[in-house]
């Protein structure tokens, strides 16, 4: 597969966004489908646009993203011949053998697999809002400041409320009130930062769904150019803390 400089560097962008989150990605028929390293995420990315419906498995994803990114700046040539990939330019190729797709630790969800997990019903949708860069920056900024790794969103009624408090309680922030809900509904949710703070380009579409009596699962889709990108995360609905500023909690491991 031949990158002209935008695409690789839209490619590098991407698996960027794992670079924290997983310890590997392995990309199969185009697609990356996996669980983070704390299973609290499932992301999808369709790369189809940029590298076609190339495998690559990559194993050690942070270690790896540096030696790609001496391909920056260049037209980059992608190939695996099933033992080996290899990241060549005019100058230089540098090879890496194929891992052991069993010992990868964040493994490859097929797409049957995510529906048999992940349904989403319009009827049970609780609220839908597209966030702005505006503040999914103050999203990032502000729970780094803070220190916690959690947004809490408070519905009351007909609306909805994206917030994060510190731990120690002595510090709030609102991000954005005002969200018309799809339900009636008083209940507090603890999400995960994360598919609010990753490297993106268009606004992200957050969607909540009830998922049973007091659970939600969340879906947030967003770009990086023209590559979709949709996450995944669950929660519990916390009925009793509806319009309490309580203390964040993560959400818990393994929950997609």
């Amino acid at each position: 597969m031949n990158l002209d400089l935008t695409r690789f560097s839209e490619l590098i962008r991407c698996l960027s966004v794992f670079k924290d989150l997983c310890n590997d990605v392995d990309i199969r028929a185009g697609f990356i489908r996996q669980k983070t390293n704390d299973g609290a995420v499932v992301f999808e990315i369709d790369l189809t646009p940029v590298i076609g419906d190339l495998n690559i498995p990559i194993s050690n994803i942070k270690e790896k993203l540096e030696l790609f990114k001496t391909f920056l700046g260049q037209n980059v040539v992608i190939d695996n011949d099933s033992e080996n990939y290899t990241f060549s330019d005019t100058y230089s190729s540098i090879k890496f053998k194929n891992p052991d797709l069993d010992f990868i630790d964040n493994k490859f969800i097929t797409r049957a697999d995510l529906e048999s997990v992940i349904s989403t019903n319009n009827e049970d949708m609780m609220l839908s809002a597209s966030l702005i860069s505006t503040i999914t920056d103050r999203i990032r900024i502000i729970t780094q400041g803070f220190h916690v790794n959690n947004v809490q969103v408070a519905f009351s009624g007909s609306e909805a409320a994206i917030t994060s408090i510190t731990q120690s309680k002595d510090q709030f922030a609102n991000f954005i009130s005002g969200i018309q809900s799809e339900q009636e509904i008083n209940c507090g949710v603890n999400l995960t930062a994360t598919p609010f703070i990753i490297d993106h380009d268009s606004d992200i579409l957050f969607e909540m769904f009830k998922n049973g009596e007091d659970r939600s699962l969340s879906r947030l889709s967003t770009t990086i150019s023209d590559i979709n990108i949709t996450m995944y995360t669950r929660a519990q609905l916390l009925f009793e803390e509806a319009e309490d500023e309580t203390a964040p909690t993560d959400t818990e491991e393994g929950e997609s």
